[in-house]
């Protein structure tokens, strides 16, 4: 027992620590089902114990559909955990992930509104420009092919006539 004290009276400060967690949403797309898979990554805290709620139109989602959950442990010495959920490409319900730890001062709450919109607006957006770019890359090779054959149409039919030379002796 003294051992168990003299080793927190030496280490108190990093066994009584309370670290935040940094809470987060992830989305992927799934291609097998068209849809996404919405996880909810909460990482960085110590103490270890923590509680993480997924919640949909601020109902508790199911446990059945919820993957995830282990804690697992970061290699600082700080933990983290993960739940997941499958969703479709159709879905406009609003997501909260809702976590509660003693590092907090009251709950912490992220919100996803319409999962899906952001990947299909990065999509469309990186197709726009890239459509953009392409309009432009033809419209300058038309541009230089156009202003090329105009210099060697000049070339070709501007009158080159030898001087004459004229010699009086």
């Amino acid at each position: 027992m003294e051992t168990l004290k003299g080793y927190l009276k030496k280490r108190g400060n990093q066994v009584n620590r309370k670290v935040k967690p940094r809470v987060r949403f992830i989305q992927k797309a799934n291609s097998d089902s068209g849809g996404f898979r919405v996880s909810c990554l909460a990482t960085g805290f110590y103490p270890r114990h923590m509680n993480l709620t997924l919640f949909r139109d601020e109902q508790p989602v199911a446990d059945h559909e919820i993957t995830g959950g282990d804690l697992l442990p970061n290699g600082d010495g700080t933990y983290q955990m993960r739940k997941s959920l499958e969703i479709s490409a159709a879905d406009k319900h609003k997501y909260t992930c809702s976590a509660t730890h003693l590092s907090l001062d009251n709950k912490l709450d992220v919100t996803l509104e319409y999962p899906g919109e952001t990947f299909e607006s990065v999509t469309t957006s990186v197709l726009v420009v890239c459509v953009l770019g392409l309009v432009l890359l033809t419209l300058a090779a038309i541009i230089w092919i156009i202003t090329w054959r105009r210099r060697r149409q000049s070339v070709s039919t501007s009158d080159y006539s030898s001087a004459s030379t004229t010699s009086d002796s």
